[in-house]
């Protein structure tokens, strides 16, 4: 079966992914909170708990309500279908990359009325360090970036039609990226103020009537669950007290509010590079007929809507840079519309040469083969936190799984530790040095004065953790 000469571009750009996300999707190590909630969704779906009760450790989020919880929902329903393994949440995250990407698609579609060129978003979108880096470790984000993809592509969708059904469509959308991160999703509020068609005169009634519709759908599924979920409405209140206002008010991961804007400059410069390049190669006649308002129209609404994604993160001080990974594929469309109107008069004239190479195929197969290739000889490798995926597994498979271990109180706040022995094997680590466990973990660097009076052996020893086990005393 022959493909269409369009189809060759986006395998090219899904080999090009797969290469950059190599490297540690489907090897061992993760980051921290992509381990918590791998964690907590595997228990949810294979020790039969609550969808209101989640659990992460018996002694680190015993009672889970650190988010919303339907990324984690999602996801359970992974581990219940395909079973427990590290693969599945690394394929989770790269099923809903795969998705995002189809909707970037219909996104640029609906701007700009036709599928051609419509690899280019999906370039500028890989191009940014923290969609591959995410995509490997797991994060909620992932889950809530389809889900205002789908926002906007339902709301463009009603933009045109004005079908009612199609904005309450939006509004689920809506409805599903808030309940997978929270807050961070209300941005979309703002796409009826700043999206409406060039032909048509902006309608501020029009604009307040559509986003409040859209706030209903965040507002009406709260109440009903605050008055009618019992278990429900104690979620959201620890959520609300945990999360959100801990997050406003006492937690803080940064130095000062505008680190937010640092790191999102500094993760858009490949973009930036790719576009100020298109600008140097091509003629000054095409310059000159970008600067036209039309050409820029689209890209500035995007523009104007991934701004508004970004500065409300600057309320906190509890920030990181992927807490604004759904505003990059909006980025990314803008930076496509804008690089298309540039090289518009010669992209037919290129892709023509390219339709004409011979060795086309073989490109895109080595591209593509290769990204699976490497993907594929990286599982049963360990990519990252090498002692503490390899003790976690050593453990996991010496002791029996579902029990709490003791743990050296100087080893408590490594977060990743405790990820790990949950993942591997649903062991938790406790740090009270008057818990009676037949088992205690320290590392070869912590003080042993708390064991000289106990009859410990070393069972299993690394070169920077020892696992003691307690003998009766004879």
């Amino acid at each position: 079966m022959r493909l269409n000469n369009n189809a060759y571009p986006y395998l090219i750009i899904l080999g090009i992914f797969l290469l950059l996300v190599a490297p540690n999707l489907m090897s061992h190590g993760m980051f921290v909170d992509g381990l918590t909630y791998a964690s907590i969704a595997r228990n949810l779906a294979l020790n039969g708990e609550s969808l209101w009760q989640l659990h992460y450790t018996n002694t680190v989020g015993n009672a889970f309500y650190g988010h919303l919880p339907l990324a984690i929902w999602l996801q359970s329903l992974c581990f219940q279908v395909f079973g427990d393994s590290i693969l599945i949440e690394r394929l989770y995250g790269l099923i809903l990359y795969v998705f995002t990407g189809g909707v970037i698609i219909g996104i640029w579609k609906e701007l700009t009325g036709n599928l051609s060129n419509g690899w280019l978003p999906l370039l500028f979108w890989i191009s940014i360090p923290e969609v591959s880096w995410a995509c490997q470790n797991n994060v909620l984000e992932n889950t809530m970036t389809l889900f205002t993809g789908l926002t906007m592509l339902a709301y463009l969708k009603y933009s045109h039609s004005e079908k009612t059904w199609q904005l309450m469509l939006c509004g689920l959308f809506l409805l599903c990226a808030f309940w997978s991160k929270g807050p961070t999703a209300l941005y979309l509020l703002f796409i009826p103020f700043i999206f409406t068609s060039k032909e048509i005169n902006w309608n501020l009634k029009k604009s307040v009537w559509r986003s409040f519709v859209l706030l209903l759908f965040i507002l009406i599924p709260l109440l009903l669950m605050i008055n009618f979920v019992p278990e429900g409405r104690r979620y959201l209140s620890n959520y609300y007290h945990d999360q959100l206002l801990c997050s406003l008010s006492s937690t803080q991961t940064v130095a000062h509010r505008f680190q937010i804007l640092i790191d999102f400059t500094t993760q858009i410069i490949p973009a930036i590079i790719i576009v100020i390049l298109s600008f140097v190669f091509y003629s000054k006649r095409e310059l000159l007929n970008f600067i036209k308002l039309e050409y820029l129209y689209s890209p500035s609404q995007l523009f104007l809507l991934t701004l508004a994604g970004v500065f409300p993160i600057m309320i906190s001080l509890k920030q990181s840079s992927f807490y604004i990974l759904s505003v990059y594929p909006f980025l990314a469309i803008g930076f496509a519309l804008l690089t298309q109107a540039i090289i518009s008069n010669t992209t037919n004239t290129d892709f023509a040469r390219w339709r004409r190479l011979r060795y086309k195929i073989i490109i895109t197969i080595l591209i593509l083969a290769g990204g699976l290739i490497w993907n594929i000889l990286q599982i049963g490798k360990t990519g990252r936190d090498h002692d503490k995926v390899e003790l976690a597994i050593e453990v996991s498979a010496y002791l029996q799984h579902n029990q709490t271990i003791g743990l050296d109180p100087e080893l408590f706040e490594d977060w990743a530790l405790h990820g790990y022995f949950a993942r591997y094997g649903n062991i938790s680590l406790d740090p009270d040095p008057h818990g009676d466990y037949k088992y205690i973990l320290t590392c070869t660097n912590c003080s042993i004065d708390n064991y000289k009076n106990q009859n410990l052996i070393p069972v299993i020893t690394s070169s920077t953790y020892i696992l003691f086990e307690k003998m009766p005393n004879e």
